[in-house]
């Protein structure tokens, strides 16, 4: 491998997967003579030590594309501490086996196989050709998705069984708090918390469970079963699954393709994705769940875990995080409706949430939602999501796997576009299995080579209506002037005739210094890109998250002109902001931001 390695990166990562190995094999052995040395002396290494090890090692065999020395540390990881196999089972997810065998019985060459697109059960998507729609947004026929007869049938049965235990984040919510005060960090139910942040409190909940170091802890509650399951990812063993959702329950949920056997141990029961509920009301919005409109209201979204599994990372779908929830909320008002457009739609859960949004509390319309994305797994997933939401039923819906506005009728109008684009600042990465993913590479170095494309193009399609409306949630550099870039990136026809909205929160302003030492880490396995003078080199001095508008402007051209708006909060109300925070203290997602937002950008 070492000598067909052409690029410094591999070198550099081969380099690294040797320092693991030995790290790993010296802290195996410390391990051992800690075990003959009398108590209180000899290293202090131990099985967690090791386990962290061997987590390393098995990261950096994936980016080798050593897939089967990647499975088989994690599963000695696993043995070594019992808590892994029901925290990070998903990290195996991917393998594609005829049956649960031991992975360490394994040989090179042996069959062993990676999936890194779902196609059965409720991911199962047709291609269709554009006789078969009416009025079709569409220039060509390839490349168009829409889900199957089967989804459909595996998407409504699905649903009914997260209906019956009253699936919603307020409810789900009350698990994560009751696991987190068990481990002595209060938190207020109010808060608003991501698929990540749930996720990321997988070990709260397996210690507020465990019971002599299995999950013993959980009682015949169906709701608390599905959140272990498909919010924290917890893998867990059949027969305790099924004191909880009956069995038939059990069987519908693996035939639409959302849970699995566990690849690490057979006995247990592991969700394939994370599903996420959300509704208006928990972004703040007036239409209060459980109202006459706002009935049946509660959307679910399937997403991969925020974490790599070992299915190569440039295919993951974006976990549904506090970015994708800011922008959610100027949509839950259901102020646009008929012709929606997702670009970069990920797992769709921006187009399919402000078109259901869109149909509540008004006369239902003739609508249709359109939405993108070139990553093929996402795609499924999106064709998934509109069958488990039942969005076919009431809309012309569909989703097209191509770039950005490629394969769209030119002449195709839409009254509201959303997009949460790739916006990271990133490297180039000559070699696959270190390519982060296309989610996240997308920006480019300075992270707005996918914005240049998308704003050029956008206002083409927006419907030249008072209401038409752009909206997006990306990073931005240089946040002061960010109105003046965006207005640069528009087409020139464009450019007198729409009002361009930003908002910011102060305290969210990194300096490139800060974000560069954070991609860094994020980076891993020590290596050291310079984003720093990466970013310098464009002149390059802050960047900050901010959430968007493009609207064209009234006739006559009047109206309040572009406007660059900063949130600092108030501090009267700072009590009532840490009751209503997200779990990361996302302002934007307070009450009081949340309002700031809708006035600042929807006026």
């Amino acid at each position: 491998v070492a000598q067909s390695a052409e690029e410094d990166t591999n070198q550099q990562l081969l380099s690294r997967i040797a320092d693991t190995y030995a790290r790993v094999a010296e802290i195996k052995k410390q391990q051992q003579q800690r075990q003959q040395e009398p108590r209180g002396q000899g290293p202090t290494y131990d099985d967690e030590d090791v386990a962290h090890a061997f987590l390393d090692y098995a990261i950096a065999s994936k980016r080798a594309g050593r897939m089967l020395d990647c499975a088989k540390a994690h599963i000695r990881r696993m043995k070594l501490t019992q808590s892994n196999f029901y925290t990070d089972a998903v990290r195996l997810l991917g393998l594609e086996v005829d049956t649960i065998v031991d992975i360490l019985d394994f040989k090179a060459g042996n069959g062993l196989k990676v999936e890194e697109i779902c196609q059965r059960g409720m991911f199962a998507a047709d291609v269709f050709a554009n006789e078969t729609m009416e009025d079709s947004t569409f220039s060509e026929a390839k490349n168009k998705y829409c889900p199957s007869d089967e989804a459909r049938d595996h998407g409504r049965a699905a649903r009914k069984v997260f209906d019956k235990y009253q699936y919603t984040l307020k409810r789900c919510t009350k698990y994560l708090c009751t696991y987190m005060d068990n481990r002595g960090r209060a938190i207020s139910e109010n808060r608003i918390f991501s698929a990540s942040s749930f996720f990321n409190h997988r070990h709260d909940a397996y210690e507020s469970l465990a019971l002599d170091g299995n999950i013993g802890n959980v009682s015949d509650d169906g709701l608390q079963m599905l959140v272990l399951l498909f919010l924290f990812g917890l893998s867990i063993p059949i027969e305790v699954v099924t004191g909880a959702v009956d069995l038939q329950e059990v069987d519908v949920l693996m035939k639409a393709g959302l849970l699995r056997q566990s690849p690490a141990r057979s006995s247990d029961i592991v969700a394939e994705v994370q599903v996420f509920p959300i509704c208006p009301a928990d972004l703040f919005a007036d239409l209060e769940e459980g109202s006459k409109d706002g009935k049946d209201f509660t959307c679910l979204f399937v997403t991969d875990f925020p974490l790599e599994s070992m299915r190569l990372s440039r295919n993951a779908v974006m976990p549904i995080g506090y970015d994708t929830l800011e922008l959610l909320s100027l949509s839950a008002d259901g102020r646009n409706s008929g012709r929606i457009l997702d670009i970069c739609c990920g797992c769709g859960i921006q187009g399919i949430f402000a078109w259901k949004a869109s149909q509540m509390g008004q006369p239902r319309v003739k609508s249709s939602l359109t939405l993108t994305d070139i990553n093929g797994r996402a795609v499924y997933f999106a064709t998934a999501n509109l069958a488990l939401n039942n969005v076919l039923q009431e809309a012309q819906a569909h989703v097209v796997c191509n770039d950005l506005f490629e394969g769209l009728d030119k002449n195709s109008k839409f009254d509201c576009i959303v997009s949460n684009p790739p916006f990271v600042a990133v490297p180039a990465f000559s070699t696959p299995q270190l390519q982060p993913a296309l989610y996240a590479v997308g920006g480019g170095t300075d992270g707005m080579d996918l914005l240049r494309r998308l704003f050029a193009s956008c206002l083409s399609f927006l419907a030249c209506t008072e209401t038409s409306t752009l909206l997006m949630v990306t990073e931005v550099p240089n946040v002061e002037h960010s109105c003046e870039m965006v207005e640069c990136f528009l087409s020139k026809e464009y450019r007198d005739t729409v009002e361009i909205g930003i908002t910011y929160v102060e305290d969210d302003v990194e300096t490139v210094d800060s974000y560069s030492r954070v991609r860094e880490s994020e980076a891993g396995l020590g290596f050291s890109r310079d984003w720093t003078s990466a970013m310098a080199k464009d002149d390059i001095y802050n960047r900050a998250l901010v959430l968007i508008s493009l609207r064209h402007k009234s006739e006559g051209g009047n109206g309040g002109g572009n406007g660059l708006y900063c949130f600092r909060g108030d501090e009267k109300d700072e009590e009532e902001n840490r009751e209503h925070a997200a779990d990361e203290e996302d302002a934007f997602l307070t009450r009081q931001g949340v309002s700031f937002v809708r006035e600042s950008l929807l006026g």
